[in-house]
């Protein structure tokens, strides 16, 4: 996913600063611009990671140009930084189909990993923890 990042440009004393202006709360820092920049991939990571793990939407991307009239980054340097996000869909445990759909997507990846049959047992394991879930109603 592509991230727009704004950079305070460090100087002699300070360092380079970055923010996501996509994503409230979001920001890094680093003694170079290079450094700037990975941290700026680290943060932005955890920071969709607490997101999805909140249950919150990872929030709709801004144009550039919305971003560069605010004048809190005035002077600032712009760019885009990709970062892997991965969302994975989790079935909903009221669901009626909740368990079938949880064996399909079992079986999706034990066909996509068929070269590690030791997680077989663990996946087994989950589809019944999950399944007892759903008859119980939990």
């Amino acid at each position: 996913m592509k991230f727009i990042i704004a950079i305070e440009p460090g100087t002699g004393t300070t360092a380079w600063g970055v923010v996501v202006p996509d994503l409230p709360g979001c920001f890094s820092a680093g003694d170079s611009m290079d450094e700037a920049l990975e941290n700026a991939h680290e943060a932005i990571d955890l920071h969709v990671e607490t997101l999805i793990e909140d249950g919150a939407a990872i929030p709709a991307p801004r144009p550039l140009a919305q971003h560069q009239a605010d004048p809190a980054y005035a002077g600032w340097v712009w760019a885009v930084v990709e970062v892997p996000v991965e969302i994975m869909r989790v079935p909903d445990a009221r669901h009626p189909g909740f368990a079938q759909e949880c064996q399909r997507q079992s079986l999706l990846a034990t066909q996509a990993d068929a070269a590690n049959p030791s997680l077989q047992p663990l996946m087994n394991a989950a589809l019944a923890e999950l399944a007892a879930l759903t008859d119980t109603g939990q």
